[in-house]
């Protein structure tokens, strides 16, 4: 929704695959979080249709930077 208004929050949307997607993560743009340390600002949204999706983009990609407090809100279709 954010992204859909304008993105003031600063997003990137990453997908596993496009159309057929399995997870869907809307995260902040690494450039603009200001405090590592803050998991507030650093909040991550996913969307999952499979739940071997998330688990399988988390370990073959940098879709979360690790070295960073943040929070992830998830949901799961079905």
């Amino acid at each position: 929704m954010n992204i859909n208004r304008g993105n003031p929050a600063g997003n990137e949307v990453l997908v596993d695959s496009w159309p057929e997607f399995k997870v869907v993560l809307s995260r902040p743009r690494r450039e603009v979080v200001s405090d590592p340390g803050d998991y507030y600002t650093n909040q991550h949204a996913a969307f999952c249709r499979e739940d071997g999706a998330w688990q399988a983009l988390l370990e073959t990609t940098d879709a979360v930077d690790w070295s960073r407090a943040f929070q992830l809100n998830s949901w799961r279709r079905g």
